[in-house]
């Protein structure tokens, strides 16, 4: 039995989120958002150089990995598909407080994953 990998890490990976073009951000982040057909959704950090230091960077990583794992799995239980997440620092402001991002993310990922599906227009009939 191989462990299923919770993590995005191939380029053709990150591309394909981030062609599906559904995002959502606040200000301390940018989701994009894309169903991946998976047992459990997976995430993806992209952080430049321009965002600060390597310590910087490896916080930041550490901070939204760890609000990763609190929140899918609520978001799971109420019928959300597993999906693939490509996280990234927005221009805003930053912060270092775990809560923040959090709340950022569960916020987000709710909205990212609801335009991937976004309700049949009322107007169709086939």
């Amino acid at each position: 039995m191989v462990k299923e990998s919770f993590s995005i890490k191939t380029t053709a990976g990150f591309k394909d989120v981030f062609d599906a073009k559904c995002s959502a951000s606040d200000g301390l982040l940018i989701v994009f958002a894309l169903p991946n057909g998976r047992e459990t959704s997976r995430l993806g950090l992209s952080v430049s150089k321009r965002y600060g230091g390597a310590v910087e960077r490896v916080r930041w990583k550490r901070l939204v990995r760890e609000a990763f794992r609190q929140v899918v799995p609520q978001l799971e239980k109420t019928g959300m598909p597993p999906m693939d997440f490509v996280v990234v620092p927005g221009k805003a402001r930053r912060s270092d407080y775990g809560p923040d991002f959090r709340k950022s993310v569960g916020k987000l990922f709710i909205i990212a994953a609801r335009k991937t599906n976004p309700p049949p227009s009322s107007g169709d009939s086939a």
